[in-house]
C-alpha cells in the first residue's frame, strides 16, 4: 500500500518536536535517577552521562529544523527571543556569581541555568509575538 502522507507539515513538525521532547525527558529522568543512587561503576556513570546527552541532541536538531522551516517573521521572532534569553541568562549568571562571592548561595546547578534560558526563550517568544501583532 502506498504511503499517503497528506498531513499538514506543521502538524508533522509539532509531532517531531513533541516526540523528541518526550525522548529528552525520558533519558534525562532515567540518567538522573540512576546517578542519584551513586553507582560505583565508572562505566555505569559514563553510560548515564551519554544517555542524558544523547536524549537531548535530537531535540536540538528538530528545534533547529522547526525554526529553519518557518517563515521570515517566525525566524525573526526566534532570533529576538534567543537574544533576549541570552541576556537574561547572562544576567542570572552574573547575579549568581556575586551572590556566591557574598556567601548568600553556594553554587548554582547548571540545570537551573538551562531552565532559565529555555524558560526565558519561550516567554520572549510569547511576548515578541504579541508585541508584533
Amino acid at each position: 500500500m502506498a504511503d499517503n502522507d497528506d498531513r499538514d507539515p506543521g502538524v508533522r513538525m509539532l509531532a517531531l518536536v513533541a516526540g523528541t521532547l518526550v525522548l529528552w525527558l525520558a533519558t534525562f529522568a532515567t540518567a538522573t535517577f540512576v546517578l542519584a543512587r551513586d553507582p560505583q561503576s565508572a562505566f555505569v556513570r559514563g553510560a548515564m552521562v551519554l544517555l542524558g546527552v544523547a536524549g537531548f541532541v535530537p531535540w536540538v536538531g528538530v528545534a533547529a529544523m522547526a525554526i529553519r522551516a518557518s517563515n521570515e517573521y517566525s525566524r525573526r521572532i526566534h532570533v529576538l527571543a534567543l537574544a533576549l534569553a541570552f541576556a537574561v541568562t547572562g544576567l542570572v549568571v552574573f547575579v549568581a556569581d556575586f551572590l556566591e562571592r557574598a556567601g548568600f548561595i553556594h553554587g548554582m546547578p547548571t540545570t537551573t541555568l538551562w531552565m532559565v534560558m529555555v524558560g526565558s526563550w519561550w516567554l520572549c517568544i510569547l511576548v515578541a509575538t504579541r508585541y508584533y501583532r
